[in-house]
């Protein structure tokens, strides 16, 4: 159990670097949401491997790639998040996360109800159905969302426009605007 615990989070790291490549090229909601999917099909397949007396192995990496394809976004959504309030408010919105965060032990109360109540399985599948939920606000940002680089590129490019010797020196001359 503990080089499950011990792996996870490395697991976690590696995914989190491929989110935020792929959110450079697709964008950070659309691939929040894919690793959020990813991560809810890793579920299924997990319940559906235990149910079917799959080897622990299997059902371990199974986990594995859950776990590390759903926490991997949080760095993406976050920035979501705080790109979405205006800069005077991103200290609440913060606070509030670190709320969402304690709520964790309520979601943990809950699900032993529910385990005591259907048994784990049951469990496994309300969780899936409300992180499929879940997605919804990401899948609705699509069409708004810019790909990391274009607004910056089409800055550059109006003011290239204007001031043809203009070079972009500054990576964080989008936040100077």
């Amino acid at each position: 159990v503990q080089a499950i615990y011990f792996t996870s989070p490395l697991c976690q790291v590696c995914f989190m670097q491929v989110t935020q490549r792929l959110s450079k090229i697709i964008g950070r909601c659309k691939v929040a949401a894919l690793f959020k999917w990813i991560g809810i099909t890793s579920m299924v397949c997990m319940i559906l491997a235990y149910i079917n007396n799959f080897p622990t192995w299997a059902i371990i990496l199974i986990y594995l790639i859950r776990t590390s394809s759903i926490n991997s976004t949080g760095p993406l959504t976050k920035s979501v998040l705080m790109d979405a309030v205006p800069k005077k408010e991103r200290g609440k919105w913060s606070a509030l996360e670190s709320v969402n965060m304690f709520s964790w032990s309520g979601s943990a109360a809950l699900g032993g109800f529910l385990v005591g109540l259907e048994g784990i399985i049951f469990n496994f599948c309300v969780t899936a159905c409300i992180q499929v939920v879940a997605t919804i606000p990401l899948v609705a940002l699509w069409s708004r969302e810019t790909i990391e680089g274009t607004q910056q590129l089409q800055r550059t490019a109006s003011r290239q426009s204007f001031v043809p010797w203009h070079r972009s020196t500054s990576a964080n001359e989008e936040d100077e605007d």
